[in-house]
């Protein structure tokens, strides 16, 4: 078995990445190529940086928005769950798991040492994988356009009698587009199908925000 060395640690490399030129453009562009939103933010809950996943998910959760630049909880008792998620991350080094209404964030550590304190708040996801993600997945198993259209549905968490009332078809059309899904994919149930959809990596569009 091989094994993997680190040679250098978190501050040694952070130190080394904030004197490349363009550090900070690489850096956004990592963040905006993930499908979690994440929020960088000050014990203050002033936003440094959103990811596009982010800035996306603010504009449709009920709870969570910006009020100026800072980050800002309708709700008293989550904000102040949130105000100690973050503090606790700043302060001590603590990670938690903290419900925001309508989603649930991670709040983590987000500096190296001797950095700015800064935390992490990353945003559990609105769905299963993305939509590119998705598309590229049935085009490398030659899913047709309805199929996708199912496929598409069956991710949003739909039935498949929901389907066949949407597309205005018979139960036993969807039931075939089903079975024909998981043939060309090679996995023995829709349960099976759907867990290897969760672990795609993520795929966002340029224009997907």
């Amino acid at each position: 078995m091989s094994e993997i060395y680190m040679t250098r640690t978190w501050p040694e490399a952070a130190q080394d990445l904030s004197a490349a030129p363009g550090w900070r453009a690489w850096f956004e562009g990592l963040l905006d190529a993930l499908d979690y939103g994440t929020l960088l933010v000050t014990r203050e809950l002033r936003l440094v940086h959103s990811n596009r996943t982010a800035r996306q998910r603010l504009r449709c959760l009920s709870r969570l928005g910006l009020d100026g630049e800072r980050l800002h909880v309708s709700d008293a008792r989550l904000g102040a769950a949130l105000e100690r998620a973050v503090h606790g991350a700043v302060d001590r080094g603590l990670r938690s798991l903290i419900e925001l209404g309508d989603t649930v964030a991670s709040v983590v550590p987000a500096a190296p040492q001797g950095a700015q304190a800064l935390a992490a708040i990353v945003l559990g996801r609105s769905r299963l994988c993305s939509a590119l993600a998705v598309e590229a997945y049935a085009r490398r198993h030659q899913l047709t356009a309805a199929e996708l259209a199912v496929l598409h549905a069956l991710l949003a968490g739909c039935s498949p009698e929901d389907i066949a009332r949407e597309h205005g078809v018979a139960l036993c059309t969807v039931r075939t587009q089903v079975t024909s899904i998981r043939a060309k994919a090679g996995a023995a149930s829709l349960r099976e199908l759907l867990a290897r959809l969760s672990r795609l990596p993520p795929l966002l569009g340029l224009l997907e925000e």
